[in-house]
């Protein structure tokens, strides 16, 4: 039998280790209805499929030490429980958000646009990383604009 604080742990680690399995596998998952982040507008396009699931593979490290940072340092029960509830929306929240935001974008622009109008700041789409997509992406050369 564990202790309060020793379920705790254990509870924190089962929630770690979800978390980072979910990001590891996530932008390796092929584009499908069954698997992944399931959302009304995520399954609806491959590019919006692939981007979420990169999205959720490059925030799941940082949500996964944000959890275990405040799982560790809560004493309650109730506390604990809110922290995984929160870390969790925000984990599977803002690959929601930013997939929307590209098909929002993307139906009033071209699919490229929106990618580059989310991504180009942050330097978090490279055509060239694990895309799964038998699209390879754009590269943007200073010249020119081709496709693979």
């Amino acid at each position: 039998a564990l202790s309060e604080d020793g379920e705790r742990l254990l509870a924190a680690v089962i929630m770690c280790g979800i978390m980072l399995f979910g990001g590891f596998i996530s932008p390796r998952l092929p584009y499908n209805r069954h698997t992944g982040l399931k959302l009304p507008w995520t399954v609806r396009d491959e590019d919006t499929w692939n981007v979420a699931h990169r999205v959720l593979g490059y925030i799941s490290l940082p949500m996964t030490m944000l959890y275990l940072a405040a799982a560790l340092t809560v004493r309650s029960a109730d506390a604990a429980a809110a922290a995984a509830t929160v870390c969790f929306i925000l984990w599977i929240g803002i690959p929601g958000l930013v997939s929307y935001i590209l098909l929002e974008e993307a139906s009033r622009k071209s699919i490229n646009a929106a990618k580059r109008l989310i991504f180009q700041p942050f330097h978090l789409y490279s055509p060239h990383r694990g895309c799964n997509s038998p699209r390879r992406g754009v590269i943007l050369n200073a010249k020119k604009r081709r496709r693979l």
